[in-house]
């Protein structure tokens, strides 16, 4: 008997786009998978849409649950889970057809504990995926976590990678947070296993973007969950492996800077001031006196702010119309 692999995915309200994910997943040429639809209290139809996929498809199953959040979703999956690899697909995204034979491949092949593979953004699924290259890099799992955390190659999400269900554990997303909760289980992951991870440059996820998504839209109270996160892990990495702090740190200190830009781009800087300053006063405190190449590129952004919240904001919209006119 092949190995099974789990894909976990969370809908909720994917009336319009569930199908061409589910048809993606059902279409591999690794057949050997079971498919959990955690359907996260949707009222667009998606949970009638859940059920008769189910009806048509033996490997699909379908757990029912009100409302709670992507991370609560995962969870769920996560406890109805029997194969041997985990795999997380978000509702509205499409894979490859020999996606999961990749990463199953690679991971057994360099007993690894983690194996992934690039994304490519969508707006639609007319997208034709390119037959993968046979470029497989391999890394330690320690180079892997000091990646994550200086945002280096390593992207945060939790999709288009293959897990050990065995290396996860107890290990579980933290609920109730609306951002980076991906970052924050990939990291514990990480932290809590040691061995080689898989990474293929090869694009074989679909990322739908869409409009009012989580990682597309302006600034909002669920911001500062990624402060939330950024804090935890420099407090475990104090525990746990100290030699990384002040990649822990740095991490920390770019994830204040990114939601200060988020206010800035949203236009909020006066109705969210309290949030502004706040988060600019916890930054400056824990880091202001840190030499300025600790902050790398960021390093004139502390230099602005330092001086002034308005020419802080000055250098976002010059840094942001400077992006603009490069396209």
């Amino acid at each position: 008997m092949s190995d099974l692999v789990s894909i976990i995915i969370p809908v909720y309200n994917l009336i319009d786009n569930l199908n061409y994910c589910v048809n993606s997943i059902s279409n591999q040429t690794y057949e050997n998978i079971e498919i959990i639809l955690v359907d996260d209290g949707s009222v667009d139809g998606s949970s009638m849409l859940c059920d008769d996929l189910a009806q048509s498809n033996a490997r699909i199953k379908v757990i029912h649950k009100s409302n709670a959040g992507v991370s609560a979703a995962r969870n769920t999956g996560l406890k109805a889970t029997t194969g041997d690899y985990i795999m997380f697909v978000d509702g509205d995204d499409i894979i490859a057809p020999n996606a999961v034979e990749i990463l199953l491949k690679d991971i057994v092949e360099k007993n690894s504990i983690l194996s992934g593979f690039g994304y490519k953004r969508i707006h639609d699924y007319n997208l034709k995926f390119e037959e993968p290259s046979d470029v497989l890099n391999t890394y330690d799992s320690e180079e892997v976590l000091c990646d994550l955390l200086i945002a280096k190659y390593i992207h945060i999400g939790v999709w288009a990678k293959l897990f050990v269900r065995s290396k996860i554990g107890n290990l579980r997303f933290i609920e109730g947070k609306g951002a980076n909760e991906d970052k924050f289980f990939l990291f514990q992951y990480l932290m809590k296993n040691r061995g080689t991870v898989s990474q293929r440059p090869d694009e074989l996820y679909g990322y739908y973007v869409r409009e009012g998504s989580a990682c597309n839209s302006p600034y909002s109270k669920m911001g500062l969950d990624v402060i939330y996160f950024s804090r935890r892990i420099v407090r475990e990495v104090k525990e746990q492996k100290p030699d990384l702090i002040n990649q822990a740190e740095y991490n920390d200190s770019f994830t204040h800077l990114s939601v200060l830009k988020s206010i800035i781009r949203s236009h909020k800087y006066r109705s969210e001031h309290k949030d502004f300053y706040r988060v600019k006063m916890n930054l400056l405190k824990l880091y202001g006196d840190k030499p300025l190449s600790f902050f790398g590129r960021y390093k004139y952004e502390i230099i602005a702010l330092k001086i002034s919240d308005y020419l802080y904001i000055l250098c976002v919209y010059l840094f942001e119309l400077l992006k603009k006119l490069r396209k």
